[in-house]
């Protein structure tokens, strides 16, 4: 579950544990980024998931096809380092 402030609007997960896209299965890190969006790291989900703002499910940005090390797999991501370009 994540929360931009305690108490307020949850903008990720919320729906229990599994897989689904508004679903988390080892929530470890999340970051919101300069238009609000969310990044989260599903650890047993193998992926990092992006919620725009309003949106109620996210959308798969790495990983997301099982464990392993396969160009759209990861294997227990735990943080997130995320790097933006200047337009």
């Amino acid at each position: 579950l994540v929360t931009k402030w305690p108490g307020t609007e949850i903008v990720a997960g919320g729906n229990g544990y599994g897989s689904a896209f508004n679903q988390f299965l080892g929530l470890h890190q999340s970051y919101i980024d300069r238009d609000q969006s969310v990044f989260v790291a599903d650890f047993h989900n193998y992926r990092v998931m992006k919620y725009a703002v309003g949106s109620k499910e996210g959308t798969i940005m790495a990983g997301g096809d099982g464990k392993g090390d396969n160009v759209d797999q990861l294997s227990e991501v735990k943080y997130l380092e995320i790097m933006f370009h200047a337009r």
